[in-house]
């Protein structure tokens, strides 16, 4: 996201996380999540899917031990393409 200038936050643990849309502070309560931007997300979720990867449309992310290193680059290269788009767009 920062190579394309997004202004995205990543908050979790790293198996289970939720990314935000924000130039603030990391949330810390619903109130300041809500506050995020709520169209970005939404994008990245469509931009992802066009790229074969399937995240929740809140921006939540699950990894598991199915995930090898293969489809962890595969995915983060998917990433990369997607954010492009978002950037260019």
């Amino acid at each position: 996201a920062a190579k394309h200038k997004l202004p995205i936050l990543v908050q979790g643990m790293p198996a289970i996380f939720q990314t935000f849309f924000t130039s603030a502070p990391a949330p810390r309560n619903y109130r300041e999540s809500a506050a995020c931007d709520r169209d970005m997300p939404l994008a990245l979720h469509a931009a992802l899917q066009e790229e074969g990867v399937r995240i929740q449309q809140a921006g939540k992310w699950f990894l598991s031990a199915a995930h090898d290193k293969p489809v962890i680059e595969e995915t983060l290269t998917a990433a990369d393409r997607a954010m492009a788009k978002m950037a260019s767009a």
